[in-house]
């Protein structure tokens, strides 16, 4: 499983057991990071949801878009997840006011997409609040930068 934080009840870096290992850190394309900034003083997420974004930009592997493991959700990966109470579900991670325009579209400061972000395929990953819940990376279906290194 991995040791990302819950999204809700999201430790600090004050109250954080150390930083993470190098295997427990998220991998995120460095772009994605200097966009997901804007966001951490947005009206649109709650206070755990914000803190969880800030331990991400605090502890990510920020890599170039071309580093980027195939294996890794990054902003617009269609992902599937299945879940602790059965069935799998498709989303596509989105920056905030693109869900709407995206078929199956997730915003990055929801409690889910907050914590999917950097995830490895394969993974186990926790949204904790009002109804916790275990999710599976089962597959990432299409990622940018994976779609851009075979094209070219």
């Amino acid at each position: 499983m991995t040791t990302l934080p819950p999204v809700d009840g999201a430790p600090s870096r004050a109250s954080a057991a150390g930083a993470p290992s190098d295997s427990e850190r998220p991998i995120v394309n460095r772009l994605d990071l200097e966009r997901l900034d804007r966001y951490l003083g947005s009206p649109e997420n709650g206070p755990a949801t914000t803190e969880y974004i800030r331990w991400v930009l605090e502890n990510a592997r920020a890599v170039d878009a071309r580093e980027i493991p195939r294996d890794v959700v990054t902003m617009h990966s269609r992902v599937r997840i299945g879940s602790n109470h059965g069935g799998d579900e498709e989303y596509v991670l989105c920056y905030p006011g693109e869900e709407e325009s995206v078929p199956c579209g997730l915003s990055v400061l929801s409690p889910l997409g907050a914590a999917m972000l950097g995830v490895k395929q394969g993974s186990t990953f926790r949204v904790i609040g009002p109804r916790p819940r275990t999710f599976v990376l089962a597959s990432i279906e299409y990622q940018p930068e994976r779609s851009r290194r075979s094209s070219t």
